[in-house]
């Protein structure tokens, strides 16, 4: 099958879980490459097996495709498996469903972090129904492209194209979240994994691009954030170290907005001089909309 015809077989199959991004009606698989609503509303699958559910354009602004290629090429070389491997850990522990769970991946970015959170999960003997949405047309694309067998969506989080209570896990990996949006299509005890960054996390390719020192970075406001919108279950640090060779140098440099792509091979070559490895410090934050009872374990 292509990965066309796979997307479509793919969606086809888990329709029920999609909702009209204009008018909220039900959407269907029309072959050979659409998704249409009750309401006449069609949005069509792209060559390489993502459908665009978008209801306006949208620039990418400063995420390239090749930013996300970098990320990608990083995810490939295992540079962030260890928080995959949290992410893992902690869910499996909360599984109580007999059916595959639904996964959506909110800001799913080129793919990466939800293809090897389902690697891991059927290395431990699970499968889910896998999701990823992004805003980003070009990281989606190339989600797609690597990662057929998932459901790939252009689309915007703060008029999520999933019906209510549809979604047993969520995860927002170093992304911005849309809270309600996320109550909504929960279901009763579902769960969200949150990601976000502490001041060490690449603190090394910061010092080198950044004004402003790392340690003056806090994540304090988005910890309230969280726990004003979810209860708070667990939380987990997850604190690394890699040593770089020089491609992955100007991969890292290539991967952040922070830099230009004018810019790149000069920051790779700061960081090789500087440290020639980058610290990776994260904290995972896990929570239940209020008023739904303990997952589990931790």
């Amino acid at each position: 099958m292509t990965k066309l015809e796979t997307a479509v077989a793919v969606f086809a199959e888990h329709a029920e879980l999609f909702q009209c991004p204009l008018c909220t009606a039900p959407l269907a698989v029309s072959h050979p490459r659409s998704l249409v609503c009750s309401r006449g509303h069609c949005f069509d699958f792209a060559r390489n097996g993502y459908v665009n559910l978008l209801t306006h354009p949208h620039k990418s602004g400063v995420y390239t495709r090749q930013m996300f290629g970098s990320r990608q090429e990083l995810h490939r070389r295992g540079f962030f498996q260890p928080v995959v491997d949290v992410m893992a850990e902690l869910w499996t522990g909360w599984m109580w469903t007999a059916s595959a769970p639904v996964v959506l991946d909110a800001g799913c970015g080129e793919g990466s972090n939800l293809a090897a959170l389902r690697r891991s999960l059927a290395r431990a003997g699970h499968d889910c129904t896998a999701i990823g949405m992004d805003l980003s047309k070009e990281a989606v694309h190339l989600a797609a492209r690597e990662y057929p067998g998932s459901m790939w969506c252009v689309a915007d989080l703060a008029r999520c194209p999933l019906t209510s209570n549809s979604t047993d896990l969520i995860l927002n990996i170093l992304s911005p979240g849309n809270y309600a949006e996320f109550q909504r299509v929960l279901k009763p005890g579902g769960v969200l994994l949150k990601v976000i960054p502490n001041a060490g996390h690449l603190s090394q390719l910061r010092q080198v691009i950044e004004t402003k020192a790392p340690e003056d970075y806090s994540n304090i406001q988005v910890r309230e954030r969280f726990a004003a919108n979810f209860s708070p279950v667990t939380e987990r640090r997850v604190r690394y170290t890699r040593e770089l060779e020089d491609e992955e140098c100007l991969l890292l440099a290539a991967m952040t907005p922070l830099a230009s792509d004018q810019e790149w091979n000069a920051v790779a070559a700061a960081l090789q001089s500087a440290a020639a490895y980058v610290s990776f410090d994260m904290t995972v934050l896990a929570g239940r909309p209020f008023g739904t009872s303990n997952p589990g374990r931790e």
